[in-house]
């Protein structure tokens, strides 16, 4: 069996840049990245422990690359941040990540065609949820749950699987396990902060640089912090706007596609033009946000809408 220092994830690369979210930027750097992890599972991995950052750059969603993937021994784990509401499909997404990363690695390979089995580092899934909602502390959600009639079966053994744990970063259940990561822990309370001073009814920059200074004062991510603090106000301020920005795309979209499928269904008159009415609104809104330049897994989240008829309303529109 091949060993798994082959440098088989040469190809994948890694991205450094601090022109991503704030999460990516502090964690995209090994003994940060360790760091949670250890906290995040309960390991007690050394810092001097190798791993490799791999994370691939600017293909997640939402306009922010808030994601994290390294090698660790026969592991290869991807950690994400964000903030909006968790979304059901988030294993089908991260599904798709991870065939990114293995088509990235292995495209043209002739080994992926050959008869000696390759081997492949054990995938794990990971989201922190860092917004107000209130969730569940640790939630697993994975892809056989979108599976129709799986309640049925829960003894199946399903031919494709995916399993991710969300870990809700603020909620009091889960303070122990932050604090594990002196990285985490910082992360974690700047945002906490920054919602703090928002409360008060201060601007997003003035907030912002608010909890930054709390932060430091604090002792988190000082050296980080005293580096690249211009650039975590305008992540932040950025990533603050994108949230704003989808809810009131979602409140337009809605709108606007209700009365077109009043519209239609009042033209109709019947129990059956009502249903088709529903339908249209539900069209009309998903074909606003994707001229909005919405991507498709966000108009799935708004419409209710299945991934093939946004798919399918994207190619005709």
């Amino acid at each position: 069996m091949q060993t798994l220092d082959n440098n088989i994830f040469v190809g994948v690369t890694a991205n450094r840049e601090i022109k991503s979210g704030m999460f990516a930027a502090v964690f995209n750097r090994e003994k940060s990245a360790l760091s949670a992890y250890n906290a995040l599972t309960g390991s007690n991995y050394p810092p001097e422990t190798p791993i490799k950052i791999v994370t691939l750059t600017n293909v997640f969603y939402k306009g922010r690359v808030n994601d994290l993937a390294f090698l660790l021994g026969d592991r290869l784990v991807v950690l994400i941040e964000h903030q909006s509401t968790i979304n059901s499909n988030i294993a089908l997404r991260l599904l798709i990540y991870i065939a990114l990363v293995y088509n990235t690695v292995y495209k043209g390979e002739r080994a992926v065609y050959g008869s000696k089995p390759l081997t492949l580092r054990e995938p794990e899934f990971y989201v922190l949820y860092n917004g107000k909602e209130k969730v569940n502390p640790i939630e697993v959600k994975r892809l056989s749950d979108l599976y129709p009639n799986v309640e049925d079966e829960p003894s199946r053994e399903f031919n494709l699987d995916l399993k991710v744990t969300i870990y809700d970063v603020n909620a009091p259940e889960n303070a122990e396990m932050v604090a594990r990561s002196n990285d985490l822990n910082g992360y974690v309370y700047c945002i906490q902060r920054v919602y703090y001073y928002q409360s008060m009814c201060e601007n997003d920059a003035d907030a912002i640089r608010n909890a930054i200074v709390d932060t430091k004062r604090a002792g988190f991510l000082t050296d980080f912090l005293e580096r690249f603090e211009s650039e975590v106000i305008t992540m932040l301020l950025q990533e603050f706007e994108v949230d704003r920005y989808g809810v009131v795309l979602k409140e337009e979209g809605r709108q606007e596609g209700r009365q077109e499928g009043r519209q239609e269904g009042r033209q109709e008159g019947r129990q059956e033009g009502l249903e088709e009415g529903q339908l249209v609104e539900k069209r009309a809104t998903a074909r606003k946000l994707l001229q909005k330049k919405m991507t498709v897994e966000f108009v799935v989240d708004t419409t209710g809408l299945s991934l093939d008829e946004v798919l399918d309303i994207q190619e005709k529109y």
